[in-house]
């Protein structure tokens, strides 16, 4: 079933500079949508409360908040 996300651009100074709403079928939709978002600024998934992930352009990574997550 659809869910409602939303995706935030941040500016350098790390505030939201911009909004976009959007409903996918889940976490891995939400981030292809905004990968094709990127474009020289970090961005932010969330999806409700919640932070699905962070998307940061420079190093084609991503962060959440498991502090469990290997990085590779």
């Amino acid at each position: 079933m659809p869910q409602p996300y939303c995706i935030y651009v941040l500016g350098d100074d790390g505030h939201f500079q911009r909004r976009v709403d959007l409903v996918c079928e889940n976490d891995a939709r939400a981030k292809d949508k905004a990968e094709q978002m990127l474009d020289g600024q970090s961005i932010e998934i969330w999806q409700s409360a919640r932070r699905v992930l962070t998307l940061h352009p420079e190093v084609s990574r991503e962060s959440d908040d498991d502090p469990t997550r290997e990085e590779h």
